[in-house]
C-alpha cells in the first residue's frame, strides 16, 4: 500500500496509534507498506519525522537537511535506505521488496517532500 493523506485508511492510522508508533500530535503526511504487510512493516512519513515501526517501539528520524532517502533497484527488487551526512547515521528501512512497490513509494515520497530536504536518491545496479 501505498497512501497519500488524506486516503491514508483511519484504520492503519489507529493501529499505528494505539500500538505507541505515533502520538495523538502526529500530522501523518504519507504510509508505505511493502507487498501487501501490515501497518508493523510499514514507513509513515509525519510533517516532521520518518517513523519506522520496530516490534514493541518505532524508530523514529527527523526530517532533517542532511537526510537523504536512497532507492536502490538490483534485477526486480530492491532496498529503500535512509541515511544521514554522518555514516553512523543509516538505517535499512526495507530489503528485497518489489521493484514496482518501491516505485510507487518513490513518486509519492517525492510528492510528500516536495522541494524540501530530504532528498531521494535512486541508483539501478545490474545483477
Amino acid at each position: 500500500m501505498s497512501a497519500l493523506a488524506p486516503a491514508i485508511p483511519e484504520s492503519i492510522l489507529d493501529s499505528a496509534l494505539a500500538a505507541g508508533y505515533l502520538t495523538p500530535s502526529d500530522s501523518v503526511r504519507y504510509v508505505f507498506v511493502p507487498n501487501g504487510g501490515g501497518f508493523r512493516e510499514g514507513l509513515l512519513v509525519t510533517r516532521t519525522e520518518f517513523v519506522v515501526p520496530s516490534g514493541a517501539s518505532a524508530r523514529r528520524y527527523p526530517r532533517a537537511p542532511d537526510m537523504q532517502l536512497n532507492f536502490n533497484w538490483q534485477n526486480d527488487h530492491g532496498f529503500l535506505i535512509l541515511r544521514y551526512a554522518a555514516p553512523a547515521r543509516s538505517d535499512t528501512i526495507y530489503r528485497f521488496t518489489s521493484g514496482p512497490a518501491l516505485q510507487a513509494a518513490n513518486v509519492a515520497l517525492r510528492q510528500v517532500i516536495g522541494e524540501e530536504p530530504p532528498r531521494v536518491t535512486c541508483r539501478r545496479s545490474a545483477a
